[in-house]
């Protein structure tokens, strides 16, 4: 069921920003509202040793109402903070375009607050790293793979650099996750407007052969312009090799595939592509 919703989820880190401009770019193809979250994760802070028994009855009592006062004190500033975050991404969004904008501030586990939260959603969109990670070049957020694991809705992956979608690389194998993919590109305006290619190893294997011009047939039924590519050797090599060649502006896999088959083509490389390509990806479970 369409639900008309795309939901983002921000923080402090430098792909916030993208993940905004994004947001409202999808959310304005497809005339759906935007949900932006901002998540508190609760910090593990743990005390070295107990030295309650070591101390008198008064200056425990003291260090008790210290604590207790420090904790309502960061707790405010968090919030304070967590608040600030969502009025930038707000005023991000209504810079772009005139949208129907819902902040939401939480606290706790962000995969948590995603499969809560994800079901009124057709879309969600995070960025490739969060605040931690966010200047590293070979490694995702602390949460990434936790929150794609999650989610059983498709998730936009954004990088640092903003540009309209115009074309597609599908990673394409056959499986459950990439035939969702191209219901998911068809069946939504989010990305029907642009060229898809759709990359696959082994072309023209029987069943896999089917399920590809299966494929383009849905694609063609909707309107969605496609080609075909055969790639030959390592699929995480020849995708990135494409990504460049071609100059196209997302690319589209299967998230973490579990059977031999898939995770061969698929799921072994999703964090490699994920890590190297300089384009957003979309994952599909």
């Amino acid at each position: 069921m369409k639900n008309n919703t795309v939901i983002a989820f921000v923080d402090d880190s430098k792909y916030s920003n993208i993940v905004c401009q994004y947001a409202a770019w999808l959310a304005s193809q497809n005339n759906s509202k935007i949900k932006i979250y901002h998540v508190i994760e609760k910090k593990n802070e743990r005390q070295g040793k107990d030295l309650s028994g070591a101390i008198n009855l008064g200056a425990r009592t003291t260090l008790l109402e210290t604590l207790t006062e420090y904790s309502a004190s960061s707790s405010k500033a968090r919030h304070t903070e967590g608040w600030a975050i969502l009025a930038k991404a707000n005023a991000t969004l209504k810079s772009v375009g005139n949208f129907t904008v819902e902040p939401r501030l939480r606290t706790g586990d962000v995969a948590e607050a995603l499969s809560r939260k994800e079901g009124k959603a057709d879309i969600v969109l995070i960025g490739k790293r969060g605040e931690v990670k966010q200047e590293s070049q070979s490694k995702l957020g602390l949460n990434f793979e936790r929150i794609v694991r999650a989610s059983k809705k498709p998730i936009f992956v954004a990088n640092r650099n903003f540009r309209k979608i115009k074309k597609i690389l599908v990673g394409f194998d056959g499986s459950p996750a990439t035939r969702r993919i191209i219901d998911f590109i068809g069946g939504y305006d989010f990305l029907s407007s642009a060229e898809v290619t759709l990359a696959q190893a082994n072309k023209g294997k029987g069943a896999s052969e089917k399920n590809l011009l299966e494929a383009e047939g849905k694609l063609n039924a909707s309107g969605v312009f496609v080609k075909i590519e055969e790639l030959s050797g390592d699929p995480k090599v020849q995708l990135s090799k494409l990504i460049v060649e071609r100059d196209f502006d997302l690319l589209a896999i299967g998230a973490y595939g579990h059977s031999k088959v898939r995770s061969f083509i698929l799921g072994s490389t999703t964090t490699q592509l994920i890590q190297t390509v300089k384009v957003p990806v979309l994952l599909i479970r």
